[in-house]
């Protein structure tokens, strides 16, 4: 797997990164959160596969699933459409949720506040971060 992707040619000048979609999906059906946390660091993921990690982090170690939503919302808001902004928004409380059971909400109103100044360009995006509560 890291073989081909480490090949370049006229048409991919660069290496890209192996996908681990497969390893992160044996881990999450054998409950093995440690696996996928390992298997991060080592190429790509289907978002979809992050997220139900993040999922299952969240109870035993609310940092790293934090880090995971975190590392998945930039790249959906850049994907510039609504719904690519909703589940922006979604993921978005699951970080302020988390926050909040650590008593950690000035982290997240400054959080929410870097998105909001980063993507100030992004008017449907920023309506919706408008209804995200960081009180």
């Amino acid at each position: 797997m890291q073989a081909e992707a480490a090949k370049t040619s006229q048409w991919r000048p660069r290496p890209s990164e192996p996908n681990y979609s497969s390893r992160f999906e044996i881990a999450l059906w054998e409950e093995d959160p440690e696996a996928g946390l390992e298997a991060i660091g080592r190429g790509t993921c289907d978002q979809r596969l992050l997220i139900q990690l993040a999922g299952q982090l969240e109870a035993g170690q609310p940092d790293e699933a934090m880090k995971i939503y975190r590392r998945i919302i930039q790249p959906t808001i850049e994907q510039t459409n609504n719904r690519a902004y909703e589940d922006a928004i979604r993921l978005i409380r699951r970080v302020g949720d988390l926050m909040k059971q650590q008593d950690r909400m000035p982290e997240f109103r400054e959080y929410v506040e870097g998105l909001r100044a980063r993507y100030k360009a992004k008017r449907n995006f920023i309506k919706l971060l408008d209804g995200v509560r960081a009180a």
